[in-house]
């Protein structure tokens, strides 16, 4: 007999405590916060914040779609190449130092409203490489559609640039 719809609560049974190893648990969560803390007590404050987002539009998910299927169909797959897009960008920043030399990483995936996958990136760069003024910001960061790339700044302006979004633009990306 199910106690709670029978309002015998009081006969649910014993509570469960989940393990840390259980991925998404309380316990795992706390797990890991401890460890980004201790990284960061070890190698200081992170140095740069990044993010990446799944893309359902990338030529790897739409080349795999069946003739009937779209994307929202294929949240497996749109999973899939977002984590293999993601292992390929934390390589390059911690392996190919990309952003300079880095001595560590933490990182975090979300889903967002419409279940693709995001991440959170914190990098922790080598003391020597960490930009101290606003030039050297600047030659890391860029907020401006290139000029004199056309073929670049039509990707930015597809990928990065988007219109107004809120409740009244329901069909904003």
């Amino acid at each position: 007999m199910d106690a709670l719809r029978s309002d015998r609560a009081d006969q649910i049974g014993d509570p469960v405590i989940l393990a840390a190893s259980y991925v998404g648990g309380d316990r795992f969560i706390a797990r890991c916060y401890q460890s980004a803390m201790a990284i960061a007590r070890a190698l200081g404050n992170p140095s740069n914040f990044t993010t990446i987002t799944a893309n359902p539009s990338w030529s790897e998910i739409l080349a795999e779609l069946e003739h009937n299927q779209t994307p929202d169909s294929r949240l497996d797959l749109i999973a899939k190449v977002f984590k293999l897009k993601l292992d390929q960008m934390l390589h390059d920043l911690k392996e190919r130092y990309v952003c300079g030399v880095s001595t560590g990483s933490v990182y975090t995936i979300e889903y967002q409203k419409r279940g693709l996958p995001h991440a959170h990136i914190l990098i922790f760069l080598h003391r020597d490489v960490v930009p101290r003024c606003a030039e050297q910001v600047d030659e890391l960061v860029r907020a401006q559609v290139p000029t004199n790339d056309p073929e670049l700044a039509a990707i930015v302006k597809s990928l990065l640039v988007h219109g107004p979004c809120g409740p009244e633009f329901p069909n904003a990306p």
